[in-house]
């Protein structure tokens, strides 16, 4: 399988040329590169535009309002339906989930018995109210003994009755301003409105958000699966012109229909790893993840997948800078190579400047450039196949 694999690499993705590519020409087709993957993108958002989104069916009002708390409280009601003036508003209302429709329908009749905006003035202002009475009573609370307050005698100092006399005042409004509070807000939570809509939310909440779970999941599915549907030609198309060009030793043409395979390539493997990770059963890592938790030290998870990663990237790292060194050698020790180091006067081990015609050897590395010829002692050229001077086979 292993050799298999290296065959099909061999014979599919490595020219085996020497042409190089400028780096005007390397810009140029990375701008390619970039502009393919940007269309890309946009071709994948208009394919995945005609799945009926989860959110269109379960609006993230509809789920907001479900799954908040105490449904009792005036300020939970900051909710409004779906923007009526929105283009595509009418496709919206008809992709809507029966469940949402008709919990918004209970929520516009709370609406309309109660004046929101009202309620949360008057709420607003009361607390106001609240916090000015009790930061009253606090500052006599810290500077007198109120508790001295029911012994103290008529006849002592005016200063003391009138401390007495604002306490009690005090007191008394702090009580009727709770009352006052608490009565608002029970006339808002025990209306029938507000009650009917809480009952249907208790017995409509578990369905909804299995049903928006479920479609969810589906969703998913789908998406991924019209992403790769759509890219499948595509890279089937640069693959076969990538094979061709190969075998046609046309490099530039290769070049090109290769990045633009690499470029289909990637958001086609993401979305593979995204719809196995979706229908991925999540039962053994939210165990695995339970276990840690229990032990509260959630932090060796977190340990745990950094020493995963590392070592992955570390192999692979190996393995490149490994195939790297070997391609290095042979291409140092490549006739082609060689020809090329002595056409261009550098050195074919470092790539140091040097002189064919007057150094014997590399002043960086030490490397043989002229050696004796064996059949007129003549110095010559070591990476050459005949002799400079005698023209024999060194």
């Amino acid at each position: 399988m292993k050799e298999s694999l290296k065959s099909f690499y061999k014979n599919n993705f490595v020219f085996k040329g020497k042409e190089k590519l400028s780096k005007l020409t390397i810009l140029f087709i990375l701008t390619l590169d970039l502009f393919v993957f940007a269309i890309l993108g946009l071709g994948i958002d208009f394919q995945v535009q005609i799945l009926n989104s989860p959110n269109s069916s379960y609006p993230n009002q509809c789920r907001t309002i479900v799954n908040s708390k105490d449904l009792h409280n005036i300020n939970k009601y900051f909710y409004s339906k779906n923007n009526s003036n929105h283009k595509y508003q009418n496709i919206k209302d008809e992709q809507l989930d029966q469940s949402c429709k008709t919990l918004f329908d209970k929520l516009s009749v709370v609406k309309k018995e109660h004046n929101i905006l009202i309620l949360r003035k008057e709420q607003k202002k009361l607390l106001k109210e609240l916090s000015k009475v009790s930061k009253e009573l606090d500052f006599i609370r810290v500077n007198y003994n109120t508790s001295l307050f029911e012994s103290i005698d008529n006849k002592q100092n005016t200063i003391n009755n009138d401390i007495k006399q604002k306490y009690i005042i005090y007191t008394k409004k702090l009580e009727n301003l709770k009352k006052e509070k608490e009565k608002l807000s029970n006339t808002f939570s025990n209306s029938n409105s507000v009650k009917e809509l809480t009952t249907y939310i208790k017995s409509n909440k578990k369905l909804i958000n299995d049903n928006y779970k479920s479609l969810r999941k589906s969703y998913e599915i789908k998406k991924e699966l019209i992403t790769i549907a759509f890219l499948s030609p595509l890279f089937l198309l640069a693959f076969y012109l990538m094979r061709n060009y190969l075998l046609k030793e046309n490099y530039i043409l290769y070049i090109i229909s290769k990045n633009i395979l690499v470029v289909v390539l990637i958001p086609a493997f993401l979305s593979f790893v995204s719809l196995i990770y979706t229908l991925l059963p999540k039962v053994f890592f939210e165990k695995l993840l339970k276990f840690f938790m229990d032990l509260e030290i959630p932090f060796v998870v977190y340990y745990f997948a950094i020493a995963l990663l590392i070592v992955v990237f570390t192999y692979i790292i190996i393995k490149i800078q490994k195939r790297y060194k070997k391609e290095g050698e042979e291409l140092k020790n490549n006739s082609i190579s060689k020809l090329e180091s002595y056409n261009r006067s550098i050195c074919n081990s470092c790539g140091n400047k040097v002189n064919y015609e007057t150094m014997n050897y590399c002043p960086t590395c030490q490397n043989q450039l002229r050696v004796d010829c064996t059949s007129c002692n003549h110095k010559t050229i070591k990476s050459l196949k005949y002799c400079s001077s005698c023209s024999k086979e060194i």
